[in-house]
């Protein structure tokens, strides 16, 4: 005979499983307390929740990811920015906003069309991921607008070294399908706590110094009260 205990109601946990064939898949565990026959035992029950899971994974994509390069959406970034202020402000750290977008990109989407266009935001994304180190962040913001936070900079002759190295990445001509297109980058800089202590002045400095790399762009600025 099985008795229920009068226990509190059980809280699942889920955890990530491997099945006999090696697969995996997620899983809701429960564990119910009962009396068997008179003696206490313990049933576990198993809900496989994989679906759910990705389904979540999803939407989480969707709130804190660009849909077409991957990085953190405008959103995301900001939630990080906010996050690295308060850790800077504990540690003494400095970091680097660099505010970029690509020169005539609007020239290269309506001359070979969107698809291309896309192609070539994928492919500048790559660049930034692949020459920043790993624990920056990278964000894209607007159509071929992009911020990067370099974290725990020493000094701002560590964060012009990084950026000449982005810089020079950036100025390879890209091979999209028939197509061989040379673009280049202007680059915007803003340095915390010099320039700002706030996320919101940080982007807009780096912004005002990415406005003027553009005037003759292909540049790199630093962020400046001249």
């Amino acid at each position: 005979m099985i008795e229920k205990n009068n226990e509190a109601k059980p809280e699942p946990i889920e955890e990530r499983l491997i099945r006999w064939d090696n697969k995996e898949f997620y899983a809701e565990i429960t564990a119910i307390h009962m009396v068997f026959n008179g003696e206490p035992v313990m049933q576990i029950l198993i809900k496989d929740i994989t679906d759910r899971k990705m389904i979540e994974s999803e939407l989480e994509n969707l709130a804190y990811y660009d849909s077409l390069t991957g990085l953190r959406n405008r959103r995301s970034f900001h939630d990080l920015l906010e996050l690295s202020i308060e850790t800077a402000n504990k540690k003494g750290e400095q970091f680097a906003i660099l505010y970029m977008d690509l020169d005539k990109f609007k020239e290269v989407n309506d001359t070979l069309g969107h698809e291309i266009g896309d192609e070539l935001l994928k492919q500048f994304s790559n660049r930034l991921i692949n020459n920043v180190r790993g624990n920056s962040v990278i964000g894209r913001i607007g159509r071929d607008e992009f911020l990067i936070l370099l974290k725990d900079i020493k000094h701002s002759q560590n964060v012009a070294k990084i950026a000449r190295r982005l810089y020079k990445a950036l100025q390879q001509p890209y091979q999209i399908k028939r197509h061989y297109i040379k673009t280049t980058a202007s680059i915007g800089i803003s340095i915390y706590p010099k320039d700002g202590t706030r996320g919101e002045t940080l982007i807009k400095f780096a912004d005002q110094a990415l406005y003027s790399a553009k005037e003759t762009r292909n540049q790199l600025k630093f962020y400046s009260l001249n």
